[in-house]
């Protein structure tokens, strides 16, 4: 039968959409594993020395993130439904129901019935730095030959400071965390020993970030995530 699309809406550079998954009987199952994405985020970055609570590292986002989504259960039927607006691993979740707070969703999930509002964040994004005198404050591999890898982000420095303003902002999507790629700084891409060489020499920096998670992707999610996000930008 026809059904009314799901609105899909985009709120700076992320995908946001509303899920509503329910257990009629007692085979159904959700059929996704999570995990908690404050507790991760907050592993990949350090204890900020730009930051006057010492005594704690930057709070992480209350979100959920999707690791599997398991054939068969309600979600995975979900998406056979609304090819437009499937949900794939890496997804976060940001309310279940009325919660916001990973605690309260980890419990809400064990409802029968689930609203889920789901968030994708942005694959690349941009990011500008200044040294006025500091360090950029971050260490890089190169990726491959085209781009470099941040190893990781130091506690002092640049990038630090910019990922402070961006978390106390609430825009996590656009914090620089380890593993993330840098594909271009300033007019230099294409060349991993030549960015390099860019962020060393310059005083201020307009890098290109790419998030580069499907790391934990399956060769078949990476292809329908890079279809989804095509569709969604035209």
């Amino acid at each position: 039968g026809t059904r009314e699309p799901i609105q899909v809406e985009e709120v700076d550079g992320c995908i946001v959409w509303d899920v509503t998954l329910k257990k009629d009987t007692v085979e159904d199952k959700f059929g996704f594993a999570q995990v908690n994405g404050r507790a991760e985020f907050e592993v990949r970055l350090p204890r900020s020395e730009e930051s006057p609570r010492l005594d704690e590292g930057p709070r992480g986002p209350e979100v959920l993130i999707v690791r599997r989504i398991n054939e068969g259960g309600l979600l995975h039927r979900w998406n056979e439904r609304h090819p437009e607006a499937q949900v794939l691993p890496q997804d976060r979740i940001c309310a279940v129901n009325h919660e916001t707070t990973v605690e309260g969703m980890q419990r809400e999930i064990r409802s029968r019935r689930i609203t889920l509002r789901f968030m994708r964040y942005p694959e690349h994004f941009t990011v500008n730095l200044r040294k006025n005198g500091r360090k950029l404050g971050f260490r890089i591999q190169p990726a491959s030959l085209q781009d470099l890898r941040v190893t990781e982000v130091l506690p002092v420095g640049a990038m630090m400071a910019y990922n402070m303003e961006q978390i106390d902002g609430g825009r996590w999507h656009r914090v620089v965390l380890s593993d993330m790629c840098i594909e271009k700084a300033n007019a230099i891409q294409g060349d991993a020993s030549a960015i390099a060489e860019e962020l060393k020499g310059c005083s201020e920096v307009r890098m290109r970030v790419r998030r580069n998670e499907h790391v934990f992707f399956s060769p078949q999610q990476v292809r329908q995530r890079l279809r989804m996000l095509a569709a969604f930008n035209g």
